[in-house]
Protein backbone atom coordinates (compact mmCIF):
# COMPACT_ATOMS: atom_id res chain seq x y z
CA UNK A 1 0.00 0.00 0.00
CA UNK A 2 1.17 3.46 -0.70
CA UNK A 3 2.49 6.09 1.95
CA UNK A 4 -0.02 8.10 1.40
CA UNK A 5 -2.92 6.03 1.29
CA UNK A 6 -2.30 4.80 4.73
CA UNK A 7 -2.80 8.31 5.88
CA UNK A 8 -5.91 8.82 3.81
CA UNK A 9 -4.54 11.87 1.93
CA UNK A 10 -6.26 9.66 -1.40
CA UNK A 11 -9.42 11.07 0.14
CA UNK A 12 -8.52 14.58 -0.76
CA UNK A 13 -8.99 13.27 -4.43
CA UNK A 14 -12.76 13.11 -3.51
CA UNK A 15 -13.22 17.27 -2.73
CA UNK A 16 -16.86 18.13 -4.93
CA UNK A 17 -17.33 14.61 -6.34
CA UNK A 18 -20.00 13.96 -3.32
CA UNK A 19 -22.52 16.59 -4.81
CA UNK A 20 -20.75 16.30 -8.49
CA UNK A 21 -22.03 12.34 -8.32
CA UNK A 22 -25.38 13.86 -7.96
CA UNK A 23 -25.33 16.69 -10.42
CA UNK A 24 -23.80 14.20 -12.94
CA UNK A 25 -26.35 11.36 -12.53
CA UNK A 26 -29.28 13.50 -12.09
CA UNK A 27 -29.14 16.41 -13.80
CA UNK A 28 -26.48 15.27 -16.79
CA UNK A 29 -24.02 18.31 -15.67
CA UNK A 30 -20.15 17.12 -16.93
CA UNK A 31 -17.64 16.07 -14.71
CA UNK A 32 -15.49 19.09 -14.41
CA UNK A 33 -17.73 21.84 -14.06
CA UNK A 34 -19.97 19.09 -11.43
CA UNK A 35 -16.56 18.78 -9.22
CA UNK A 36 -16.54 22.44 -9.72
CA UNK A 37 -20.01 23.29 -7.97
CA UNK A 38 -18.95 20.23 -5.79
CA UNK A 39 -15.96 22.14 -4.63
CA UNK A 40 -18.08 25.22 -3.97
CA UNK A 41 -20.60 23.64 -1.85
CA UNK A 42 -18.34 21.60 -0.13
CA UNK A 43 -16.46 25.42 0.57
CA UNK A 44 -19.48 26.54 1.90
CA UNK A 45 -19.74 23.66 4.28
CA UNK A 46 -16.72 23.47 5.65
CA UNK A 47 -17.22 27.55 6.75
CA UNK A 48 -20.30 26.97 7.72
CA UNK A 49 -19.08 23.68 9.98
CA UNK A 50 -16.08 26.00 11.02
CA UNK A 51 -13.16 24.01 9.53
CA UNK A 52 -11.61 27.17 7.49
CA UNK A 53 -11.79 30.19 8.37
CA UNK A 54 -12.95 33.63 6.96
CA UNK A 55 -10.11 34.68 5.29
CA UNK A 56 -9.92 31.03 3.90
CA UNK A 57 -13.18 31.13 2.59
CA UNK A 58 -12.34 34.24 0.88
CA UNK A 59 -9.16 33.21 -0.98
CA UNK A 60 -11.03 30.31 -2.02
CA UNK A 61 -14.09 32.13 -3.45
CA UNK A 62 -11.75 34.39 -5.47
CA UNK A 63 -10.03 31.63 -6.98
CA UNK A 64 -13.94 29.94 -8.02
CA UNK A 65 -14.58 33.43 -9.14
CA UNK A 66 -12.23 33.09 -11.84
CA UNK A 67 -13.52 30.09 -12.76
CA UNK A 68 -16.93 30.75 -13.23
CA UNK A 69 -16.01 33.45 -15.13
CA UNK A 70 -14.99 30.87 -18.14
CA UNK A 71 -17.97 27.79 -16.79
CA UNK A 72 -20.87 30.51 -16.42
CA UNK A 73 -23.31 27.80 -15.09
CA UNK A 74 -24.11 28.82 -11.65
CA UNK A 75 -27.49 29.67 -12.00
CA UNK A 76 -28.24 27.39 -13.81
CA UNK A 77 -26.91 24.57 -11.55
CA UNK A 78 -28.79 26.73 -8.85
CA UNK A 79 -31.84 26.24 -10.64
CA UNK A 80 -32.02 22.35 -11.21
CA UNK A 81 -31.29 21.60 -7.40
CA UNK A 82 -34.40 20.62 -5.35
CA UNK A 83 -32.81 20.24 -2.25
CA UNK A 84 -34.85 17.53 -0.96
CA UNK A 85 -34.22 15.83 -4.30
CA UNK A 86 -30.11 16.38 -3.49
CA UNK A 87 -30.24 15.15 0.05
CA UNK A 88 -31.83 12.31 -0.60
CA UNK A 89 -29.68 10.98 -4.06
CA UNK A 90 -26.56 12.25 -1.36
CA UNK A 91 -27.28 9.39 0.80
CA UNK A 92 -26.82 7.05 -1.43
CA UNK A 93 -23.28 8.02 -2.31
CA UNK A 94 -20.34 5.69 -2.03
CA UNK A 95 -19.03 7.92 0.75
CA UNK A 96 -22.14 7.81 3.09
CA UNK A 97 -23.15 5.14 6.02
CA UNK A 98 -25.79 5.21 8.44
CA UNK A 99 -27.76 8.65 9.78
CA UNK A 100 -25.13 10.96 8.91
CA UNK A 101 -23.65 12.76 5.72
CA UNK A 102 -19.98 12.25 4.71
CA UNK A 103 -17.78 14.67 3.08
CA UNK A 104 -14.44 15.82 2.38
CA UNK A 105 -14.35 19.53 3.74
CA UNK A 106 -11.02 21.94 3.39
CA UNK A 107 -9.47 22.97 6.43
CA UNK A 108 -6.70 26.06 6.43
CA UNK A 109 -4.18 23.66 5.87
CA UNK A 110 -5.47 20.71 4.05
CA UNK A 111 -8.70 18.85 4.28
CA UNK A 112 -10.20 16.48 6.43
CA UNK A 113 -13.37 13.62 6.28
CA UNK A 114 -16.24 15.08 8.24
CA UNK A 115 -18.49 11.52 8.90
CA UNK A 116 -21.45 13.36 10.95
CA UNK A 117 -22.81 15.85 9.02
CA UNK A 118 -26.73 16.35 9.50
CA UNK A 119 -29.55 16.73 7.66
CA UNK A 120 -29.94 20.48 8.74
CA UNK A 121 -26.66 21.43 7.90
CA UNK A 122 -27.10 20.13 4.70
CA UNK A 123 -30.23 21.99 3.86
CA UNK A 124 -28.63 25.75 5.20
CA UNK A 125 -25.41 24.78 3.01
CA UNK A 126 -27.89 24.26 0.32
CA UNK A 127 -30.05 27.34 0.77
CA UNK A 128 -26.66 29.50 0.85
CA UNK A 129 -25.53 27.85 -2.27
CA UNK A 130 -28.77 28.32 -4.35
CA UNK A 131 -28.67 31.96 -3.30
CA UNK A 132 -24.95 32.92 -3.94
CA UNK A 133 -23.61 35.17 -6.68
CA UNK A 134 -19.58 34.66 -8.10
Amino acid sequence: MDYADTLGHHKALSLGHTLANYLELRHGLRHGPAVFYGIIFETLLSYELKVIDKKRFKKIMQTMVLFENKIRLLKSVQKKIKIVDAIKKLKFDKINHGKFYTFILLTNDSFCVKKDIEVETLVKVFNQFKKMEL
